[in-house]
């Protein structure tokens, strides 16, 4: 492994959950509730300064950090509090505690339980709201420092698969679109971006009119996007794509064969291709064949033989886990305003995938599909390592994504996550009562359990289904 790839591994999970802990650090601060500890790294303390009531650390493994609140919910302090109330049964009547009124007001102020529900809420949010701020600083310094995008394709049609909506309308490989309901268009980007336009408009019907050769010919589609010759249309008329693979999905058919990001595909089956859907045509139609490719790599060129997997939610067709991309790219940069809210709109379609696909997963409920999308920290550093490698860019769009990902996780209402600390909070203020210690005792200690017992058997996974790497079958 190469230091770039072992730093980027440190970086995303050191800085990631770094930065989630600050969250609470400074919002605790913020609104006077005690820190006792705040440490950059796990394991042993290296260093140790004290300042005021908290104690700073630098621990010896340079993985994320913690924190430590006065008054927060954590296994340690509820198994102190089930002590306190014990020993208090105890205390004959009337017997003086052994704490000051001065040390038992401070304690109260301090004490996180005694917050109202807002504060304690914010508290618990913060070190999600961090990772949210991350993420969003990440893609905004990407887009503002410069994005590379494909350069505009001029509207002229590509490979035009048989039996397709576009090809049951006339419309032929090589085809020039000349209007869209008779406006002019420059590159094909501009043809979607009118049909958006008109959607906006609830027109019904679109026309586009093309010219092959010195003919000009219109095509009328419906524009209706639950139709299904509307989708077909769209979803199969593409301009001229080239066979370059931008990058290759983990633990994909692709990846196992060493296909990498930037390899060329000339050759598929031993017939020549010069369109990425003449490809993808024969990859869909070819679940559990082999499928032999010729790849150029630099001045290299190999040969792969590759089997298709079934797509999830579409069984019948196949695919190998690869993303189309183009090799010619120009650099696309976004003022400050524009890069933060299009930061946004890429953090709310992040969640939204992971949300919308991961109902789909368990919707389908099949337990090898379940295995084979389950990640861990395994899968989260070598999919740090390739981003790595493939660049910069790449790689500081996966740190912010997972970010978003790692906010998500930690909000989720479960007792140790933040989420959970939110739901007991929001109880125990509902009905104006604490939940008793030992009950919560009880509940985190099942919970941790579970949580560690999930752990080990994602990176079991993540073990057994990154085998190969180290050349087992």
């Amino acid at each position: 492994m190469s230091i770039t790839g072992l730093i980027a591994i440190i970086f995303t999970f050191g800085v990631a959950i770094l930065a989630h802990e600050f969250g609470h650090f400074i919002f605790a601060k913020l609104l006077g509730v005690e820190v006792e500890t705040f440490s950059i790294g796990m394991g042993k303390k290296v260093i140790k300064i004290k300042r005021g009531e908290t104690t700073y650390c630098l621990s010896a493994i340079p993985f994320g950090g913690y924190v430590v609140l006065k008054g927060a919910i954590s296994k340690e302090m509820e198994a102190q509090l089930r002590e306190n109330e014990e020993k208090a049964k105890e205390k004959k009547e009337g017997e003086k505690d052994k704490k000051s009124l001065p040390e038992m007001v401070s304690d109260d102020i301090l004490s996180l339980r005694s917050k109202p529900l807002p504060v304690k809420v914010a508290i618990y949010a913060s070190g999600v709201f961090m990772n949210f701020v991350v993420a969003i600083i990440t893609f905004t310094a990407i887009m503002v420092i410069g994005m590379d995008v494909p350069v505009p394709k001029p509207p002229i049609v590509g490979f035009v698969a048989p039996a397709t909506i576009p090809e049951q309308m006339g419309i032929k490989q090589g085809d020039r679109v000349k209007t869209v309901n008779g406006k002019p268009v420059k590159n094909f980007n501009e043809i979607y971006e009118r049909l958006e336009g008109l959607i906006d408009t609830k027109a019904t019907t679109f026309t586009i009119t093309f010219a092959r050769g010195e003919k000009t010919f219109n095509v009328g589609v419906p524009l209706n996007i639950k139709s299904q010759k509307f989708l077909g249309f769209i979803s199969n008329f593409h301009p001229p794509l080239s066979p370059y693979i931008e990058d290759v999905i983990y633990n994909q058919p692709a990846d196992r064969a060493n296909i990498m990001p930037g390899d060329y595909v000339l050759e598929v089956n031993d017939k020549p291709i010069n369109d990425w859907m003449q490809m993808a045509e024969t990859i869909r139609s070819s679940v559990g064949k082999p499928v032999r490719l010729k790849i150029r790599r630099g001045n290299q060129y190999l040969f792969k033989v590759v089997t298709p997997v079934s797509r999830p939610e579409e069984p019948e067709v196949g695919q190998l886990g690869i993303i189309s991309g183009e090799p010619e790219k120009i650099v696309k940069r976004l003022s400050v305003g524009k890069a933060v809210g299009e930061s946004f709109t890429i953090s709310y379609h992040i969640m939204g995938f992971v949300v919308v696909n991961t109902y789909k997963l368990f919707a389908r409920f099949n337990v090898r599909e379940i295995g084979d999308n389950m990640g861990g920290p395994v899968a989260i550093a070598i999919e740090s390592y390739r981003q790595a490698k493939s660049g910069l860019r790449n790689y500081f769009y996966f740190f912010g994504a997972f970010n978003i990902m790692l906010l998500m996780l930690n909000i989720l209402p479960l007792p140790i996550l933040d989420g959970g600390h939110i739901l007991f909070s929001t109880i125990e203020s509902v009905f104006r009562k604490s939940i008793p210690a030992k009950a919560l005792l009880h509940i985190y200690s099942i919970m941790i359990i579970i949580l560690i017992a999930l752990a080990l058997l994602v990176t079991y996974n993540d073990i057994v289904q990154n085998f190969w790497r180290l050349g087992f079958p």
